[in-house]
């Protein structure tokens, strides 16, 4: 009974430690995105948003520039909150406060081990309905 009752603490001490879910590195990763994104630093900003090398001038320049206007909210006040995407991929919803739009973020990792944004940011809006008198 001993042996018994000392495998099942290993076991859940073994279960405890295991990561559940990448929600905080995946926030973490966001905010040092923002944090370069400020800086300017282009090189950091394209390892952890790749897609952004691909795309044509003007849309790089439209979406690093809601990316720069996120970047000068203050980091505590984004609403960000993480949930399972399709397969490996993990969707971050990103809103700031008062703001009747948001984005969703598709975060894969990479063959590095690193959180990177996918190709798709979607952007959400929501639109109140008020009933007709």
């Amino acid at each position: 009974m001993k042996r018994l009752s000392g495998f099942m603490a290993v076991c859940l001490l073994l279960w405890g430690c295991a990561p559940s879910q990448p929600s905080g590195e995946i926030m973490s990763a966001f905010r040092t995105f923002l944090q370069n994104v400020r800086a300017g630093d282009m090189v950091k900003v394209s390892a952890t948003a790749p897609f952004l090398v691909s795309l044509p001038a003007s849309q790089k320049e439209a979406t690093l520039t809601y990316f720069r206007w996120l970047a000068d909210k203050d980091p505590a006040s984004l609403h960000l909150f993480v949930s399972h995407g399709a397969g490996s991929s993990w969707l971050l919803h990103v809103s700031a406060p008062g703001e009747k739009s948001a984005i969703v973020v598709t975060f894969l990792r990479n063959v590095d081990g690193r959180w990177v944004m996918g190709p798709a940011v979607k952007a959400i809006q929501h639109i109140d309905i008020v009933p007709a008198r």
